[in-house]
């Protein structure tokens, strides 16, 4: 997919990566003929997701359940191209569609001499200016990229649901120290345009809950919390509640929810806990990371061959093996007991490495795969194999001894930040996996 490398790369000479600015975005939206306007007009009804954890999955579930009507979701980071964010039912806008909206958006912008414009908002822009190309939409599902109150998503003539999935310590060099920081931020996509909010009680505490529902009687919103447990394993049917509130808000009947094939069922998000076997065959799941470890667990209750030798000191088995990378700002020792614990035996090994620029975002770096190492370290003291090394091909290759018995393959485990995943994905998709 060059093509697309290259029209993303033609905004470097135009567009800095400077801080967003929506009066900017709103200049350029108008100069592309006012989208968001034109939707609206038509009866589009928008629904705008924030959260740290969760708001991909809530996306993708929802889109799943409204398939019915005609549906367009905007949704980041892109787990392969950038294109493939932007889709009406399911499917992506094409990337000869996607090049052009990037030019003629290049073009407004050095007319407008708005040469701070990011690759962010302009990738936003193009959503808008697809799904009002192919009007009309019944519902527009637009994922937040970041925070809320200032992200070039947070420009919607109205919002008929806002939804907060959860509030955890993530960009806080962006948002703010302090999860009720970072909560302030998310909830300023609650505007007096605002109809409807709907709230995670499971992954959002009570201090939090305060401030969002301060928000909603500040801009006069109807505010509505989805009860739940931070400590239960069954996210899927708290994601699949909050799911179901969002529809009652957009007041979804209940003639269209019978009608609505295979209630429940998500479409499933690449990259979020999936089982990917070689040769390919894939299983796929999604959730939070908080669930990882119990989702390796199930996992392994299907693959006898590798829970039998999980207790053998023998290395050369290989059982399993975690390839990790966190994106930066996040805190090894705090995130890997949540999921390296549970496997600390002298078999499983750990691999720390980094991964490629993420586009639209050239803020994002990984954590120093070397710092990351010693964090594993303290984790998983028996740990005989903890390794740092340069790059995801290179662990894929460390993570499979050359002369392992093919019974005794492990289970490769690459998980951490998203943007490591969707490396693998490329991979994955390019044929460039030999492992």
């Amino acid at each position: 997919m060059p093509p697309l490398v290259e029209a993303t790369s033609a905004f470097k000479g135009v567009i800095d990566q400077s801080t967003e600015s929506l009066q900017r975005i709103r200049r350029i939206l108008e100069a592309v003929g006012s989208p968001l306007e034109a939707l609206a007009a038509s009866g589009s009804r928008f629904v705008h997701v924030t959260g740290t954890n969760g708001k991909g999955t809530v996306c993708a579930g929802l889109a799943a359940k409204l398939r019915q009507f005609r549906v367009g979701t905007f949704t980041s980071p892109c787990q392969r191209w950038p294109n493939d964010q932007i889709s009406v039912n399911g499917d992506s806008i094409p990337a000869a569609g996607y090049e052009r909206e990037l030019q003629r958006i290049m073009e407004e912008a050095r007319k407008e001499g708005e040469v701070g414009l990011t690759d962010f908002e302009a990738t936003t822009i193009a959503a808008f200016s697809w799904f009002a190309k192919m009007r009309p939409l019944d519902f527009v599902i637009i994922e937040v990229g970041m925070g809320g109150r200032e992200d070039a998503t947070n420009v919607l003539p109205s919002t008929d649901v806002a939804v907060l999935t959860g509030v955890a310590l993530d960009h806080t060099n962006f948002l703010g120290p302090t999860l009720e920081d970072i909560c302030s931020a998310k909830c300023g996509i609650i505007t007096p345009h605002t109809r409807t909010a709907v709230v995670s009680g499971a992954y959002v505490n009570a201090s939090c809950l305060d401030i969002v529902q301060d928000r909603c009687a500040l801009t006069g919103t109807d505010f509505r919390v989805v009860e739940g447990s931070a400590d239960s394993d069954d996210y899927k049917g708290h994601y699949a509640a909050l799911e179901d509130e969002i529809m009652k808000a957009l007041g979804v009947s209940d003639d269209q929810k019978s009608r609505l094939s295979g209630p429940g069922k998500h479409l499933e998000l690449r990259g979020r806990q999936e089982l990917i076997q070689h040769p390919l065959d894939p299983y796929p799941s999604h959730d939070t990371r908080r669930s990882l470890a119990h989702f390796i667990q199930q996992t392994l209750e299907g693959q006898p061959e590798i829970t039998e030798v999980l207790a053998d000191t023998r290395t050369d088995l290989n059982p399993l093996r975690f390839i990790v990378a966190l994106s930066g700002g996040r805190i090894p020792s705090e995130l890997f007991p949540l999921f390296l614990k549970p496997f600390a035996v002298p078999t499983t090994g750990v691999y720390t490495t980094t991964f490629r620029d993420v586009p639209q975002m050239p803020w994002v770096k990984a954590v120093d795969p070397t710092e990351a190492a010693k964090a594993a370290q303290q984790c998983l003291p028996s740990t005989k194999i903890i390794e740092p090394v340069e790059d995801l091909t290179t662990a894929l290759k460390r993570s499979i001894h050359p002369n392992t018995d093919v019974t005794h393959r492990p289970l490769v485990v690459v998980c951490g930040s998203l943007y490591l995943v969707r490396e693998y994905l490329l991979l994955l998709d390019e044929g460039l996996l030999e492992i």
